[in-house]
């Protein structure tokens, strides 16, 4: 794995996401509602209803008291099954499943001036330097007169050591990966660091000509600039795993259509 998920577990950290779920379950005049939780992943829907059921004590009581608010659940893509299975609504899924299009459906829809959102993210540690997606997200939402809360709902640190990876480096530098596959910029960051360092990587790449390929154009832009190499296989319908499949296979069907 090129990254691990993990609890929030130190005592600072949890002190200061309760915090901000309590607004959810009990808001008040010193602790103001949120107008939108803005998940930008499975993991932070996990996380954050996870957490919310402790508070809470228990899934329904969760359910009932989203339900009795006016807040808005927004998810990217399929991550609103996720939602839905849980018993939750998905008020706003944006038609390009990223967080610049989830800003554009909030500015479209007349909902983003004065809103106070709820954005619970990851907290990316362990030598992983935390990707411009979500900073620019927020930055994003603050331009268009938004007041966001960050709320760090779960940890993102390495999910391998190079020790534990050596099967994996031998393979890539013996030339039995045709394909590397990144869903997140996190992942591009883990898997170099796994792997020995992006010269290892970059040089069995280039010599075996393997096919990098990203799961839609911020992944790609963002693995890209980790790796140091154009990211040639890039899912245009990033809305579910479905798109990558697809780029894959046309990847694949030029580079066979070409020998």
């Amino acid at each position: 794995p090129g990254v691990q998920i993990t609890e929030i577990n130190d005592a600072q950290g949890l002190f200061e996401l309760d915090q901000a779920l309590w607004s959810v379950l009990e808001p008040s005049p010193g602790r103001p509602a949120y107008s939108h939780i803005a998940f930008t992943s499975k993991n932070g829907i996990c996380a954050t209803v996870q957490r919310l059921v402790h508070l809470a004590g228990g899934l329904s009581e969760v359910v009932e008291a989203i339900n009795d608010s006016n807040v808005q659940l927004c998810a990217l893509g399929a991550d609103g099954q996720v939602l839905e299975s849980l018993g939750l609504p998905v008020h706003v899924s944006p038609a390009e499943a990223s967080t610049q299009g989830l800003v554009k459906e909030l500015v479209k829809r007349g909902e983003v001036l004065g809103a106070r959102v709820l954005c619970p993210v990851p907290r990316v540690t362990g030598g992983l330097i935390e990707p411009f997606v979500v900073p620019r997200f927020l930055d994003a939402l603050e331009r268009e007169g938004a007041f966001t809360v960050r709320a760090d709902a779960y940890i993102t640190s390495p999910g391998s050591e190079a020790v534990d990876a050596k099967p994996e480096a031998e393979l890539l530098r013996d030339g039995h990966v045709h394909a590397i596959v990144f869903s997140s910029t996190a992942e591009a960051q883990g898997f170099i660091l796994a792997l020995g360092g992006r010269n290892v990587v970059t040089e069995s790449v280039k010599r075996h000509s393997v096919v990098l390929a990203a799961h839609g154009p911020y992944t790609a832009a963002g693995a890209s600039q980790i790796l140091g190499l154009p990211i040639e296989c890039v899912s245009k319908d990033f809305r579910t795993f479905d798109g990558l499949v697809a780029a894959l296979e046309d990847a694949f069907r030029k580079r066979a259509s070409a020998t």
